[in-house]
């Protein structure tokens, strides 16, 4: 039933994106329409994180998450430079946690977003500015009058109590929930009371009748009003996020965002090497991922503890692994820190413990294999207050551990002059299912399962990290579990995109510093992209990112005036673009000609429709293969070479491996190589022999000599 009401809510905003529909129509549109998207911008207040930094933080990196599925490049703002922020440079702003507002910016800073808002500007706030006197928390007057003009607001009231649930009133942004009744898991909640001249939309209504989220158009511009900050666990659970930024930014357009990879989920693993120490063991376990990962055609990454852990004595043996290692890295595997001890950050109080761990597994790791990027947090949540000491010691990003019910957390989060990469884990991990709740196989993976559907029908490349542990992928019972989620979630799936830490990072930063212009007329769209202020280190990594039309069927696609097979229903799969300007001209209806509905990332040089084959010309971008989903029956021909295709219903997969790498065995590096240690070692101990012979003879003959002149 749940199923059925949301596909039929899903119908209904695919006709009212389409025109079809009578609530927000587009139907009054004049053709062409000319569209240029600018980036939000997300503004940040260090006031807020030093009250509470933990809601703080969720709360920017639960919004940069939406940005990121809408497609949108955004710049974080420091709350205390709104007065000198040249507005006209942004589609949105955002206040993720306006509750806690500078009282001193308000004046000033209102009267000049009301201007941007009626020249076209657009802005989502998430909570009501107060200020406390004394022990009372006092809402400010100066933003209560602006939401008066704004939205019709004549006061805010509070209600508290238990077992509040949230509805959904129709309107564009609501309606993946109408119907929906969820969950609100506080105790308290501000609400709003209308006047009775407002125009404003109702978004949302909780179960005691209670206003928490408004929408009005004002001037030429548009807003969003709720009364719930952006790390409430209800936008988790929710698409009101995104479709906010949507509405906010498009209006009656039809949404066209740039999604870092092509599909509905990025589909991030993560390894936890906590029997670094038991090398048969790790080895067993890295070896055997890396053979699967090169049969199913993802990539992941695996975390190693450098010191002491799970009661061994030894630490990590680099030489007998340094093979595999290598070979992993051949692969496309990312290595990260998993720390020195793998400490319990609860325990850890001192700041210099924090640091050793950090620094000392940083260096252990690049002194013996490789350079890394990233952190994957041991034993609890990191500290956020000792973010700085991550991007001290070297670490590029870190990976948080599972916070549930806060799933949809990635960004940037800003530090004193600098900033770090956070993602946090989209789901529990193999030691919550097995270790710490008992769980059968069968309930973890339904529970598995249950929260990856979540995210796949939120879709929009939304990115999904998962967690596993070394020691599980060598017992014969959670191995078994590991490869049914490992083919439910991506082996199966023609629309997910396999993607590590470090690759995510390098396309954020071209997707970042991509302009774009957009021409709508009524079955057509003209996207015109703009890449000269790319770095030039990170232009490939543009390949196999997507345009993603929301609420159209995509027919065909002409890219620089000439026919291009990458395209799914409903997005484009970009090539590798060079420093310069690009064309893609997108068609809507049914599509007539063959064409690849998903790759995964790779360097697509070329790609044109022959006949009724699908010419492609690729190579190697970070994973050493490559997996193609094609549709309508064509051949595929890549580098020149015909691919062998496996039916799947109506789409047809082929792999293309870019270097084959031949997995070694450890055992076999054990014994050449301290047999070569042991011989290196004899043949040293032998000319040191010899030196020192040598050394003693001449001593002698130095003191015989003396005697003889004496």
């Amino acid at each position: 039933m749940l199923l059925h009401r949301r596909f039929l809510n899903a119908l209904l905003l695919l006709l009212m994106l389409s025109g079809l529909a009578p609530a927000e129509s587009s139907s009054a549109l004049t053709y062409p329409i000319e569209f240029t998207v600018k980036p939000a911008a997300i503004v940040y207040s260090l006031r807020y994180a030093k009250i509470n930094i933990i809601e703080s933080h969720y709360a920017l990196l639960a919004v940069q998450y939406s940005l990121l599925l809408a497609g949108i490049p955004y710049k974080i703002i420091d709350e205390r430079d709104l007065l000198h922020t040249d507005l006209s440079k942004y589609s949105c702003l955002i206040f993720p946690c306006a509750r806690y507002l500078s009282k001193n910016i308000s004046i000033l800073f209102l009267d000049m977003l009301d201007d941007w808002l009626k020249s076209g500007g657009s802005f989502i706030c998430f909570g009501i500015p107060a200020y406390r006197r004394g022990n009372l928390s006092l809402y400010m007057d100066d933003w209560i009058r602006f939401y008066g003009r704004i939205f019709g607001l004549q006061r805010v009231s509070f209600r508290f109590g238990k077992d509040f649930s949230v509805s959904a009133e129709r309107h564009r942004i609501t309606l993946d929930h109408l119907g929906d009744r969820i969950p609100l898991e506080d105790i308290s909640y501000d609400y709003i009371i209308l006047s009775s001249s407002s125009n404003a939309s109702v978004l949302l209504r909780t179960n005691m009748g209670d206003i928490l989220a408004l929408a009005s158009r004002y001037g030429s511009g548009r807003a969003v009003l709720f009364t719930l900050p952006a790390s409430d666990s209800f936008f988790q659970r929710t698409s009101i996020m995104l479709r906010s930024i949507q509405w906010c930014i498009y209006g009656d357009l039809i949404p066209v965002g740039l999604n870092l990879a092509c599909g509905r989920v990025i589909w991030m693993l993560n390894i936890d090497a906590d029997w670094s120490a038991d090398r048969d063991a790790t080895g067993d376990a890295l070896a055997w991922l890396l053979r699967r990962s090169e049969k199913d055609c993802f990539t992941f990454s695996w975390a190693v503890i450098t010191g002491n852990y799970s009661g061994l004595k030894k630490k990590i043996d680099w030489l007998s692994l340094k093979d595999l290692f290598n070979t992993s890295l051949e692969a496309g595997v990312e290595f990260a820190s998993h720390t020195v001890h793998h400490p319990v950050w609860r325990y850890v109080t001192s700041k210099e413990r924090v640091m050793f761990e950090l620094a000392q597994s940083y260096r252990d790791i690049a002194g013996n294999l490789t350079i890394i990027s990233g952190l994957q947090v041991p034993d609890g949540m990191f500290p956020i207050v000792y973010y700085p000491l991550i991007k001290k010691a070297g670490y590029e990003y870190a990976i948080q551990p599972f916070a549930y019910p806060f799933l949809r957390m990635v960004g940037i989060q800003p530090l004193h002059n600098d900033s770090i990469f956070i993602f946090w884990r989209s789901t529990k991990s193999d030691y919550y299912y097995f270790d710490l709740m008992k769980y059968s196989p069968k309930e973890a993976f339904r529970i598995e399962k249950e929260n990856f559907d979540n995210f796949y029908a939120l879709g929009h490349s939304a990115p999904y990290l998962l967690l596993w542990h070394d020691y599980s992928l060598i017992n014969k019972t959670r191995r078994a579990v590991f490869l049914k989620v490992l083919k439910y979630e991506y082996a199966n799936r023609v629309d997910v995109s396999s993607m590590t830490a470090t690759e995510f990072i390098r396309r954020f930063e071209a997707w970042e510093n991509v302009k774009i212009k957009i021409t709508y007329m009524p079955d057509l769209i003209t996207v015109q992209m703009d890449t000269h202020d790319v770095p030039e280190v990170c232009l490939q990594y543009l390949s196999c990112m997507c345009l993603r039309i929301d609420g159209k069927t995509i027919s065909n696609v002409k890219f620089m005036n000439r026919s291009y097979p990458l395209f799914s229903d409903d997005y484009v799969i970009l090539p590798e673009l060079e420093h310069g300007r690009y064309e893609f001209k997108i068609k809507f209806g049914k599509p007539s000609i063959p064409h690849v509905i998903h790759m995964t990332t790779c360097r697509i040089l070329s790609a044109e429709l022959k006949d009724s084959d699908i010419l492609l010309n690729l190579s190697r971008l970070w994973d050493n293969n490559a997996r193609i989903c094609l549709v309508d029956g064509s051949s595929l021909i890549v580098n020149g070479s015909k691919i062998k295709l496996e039916r799947r219903g109506k789409v047809s997969f082929g792999y293309l491996t870019f270097k084959a790498v031949e997995v070694p065995k450890v055992k076999m590096i054990e014994a050449y190589e301290y047999f070569r240690g042991f011989l290196i070692g004899l043949i040293l101990a032998f000319l040191l022999a010899v030196l020192v012979s040598i050394k003693i003879g001449s001593g002698k003959r130095q003191d015989e000599s003396q005697g003889e002149n004496a």
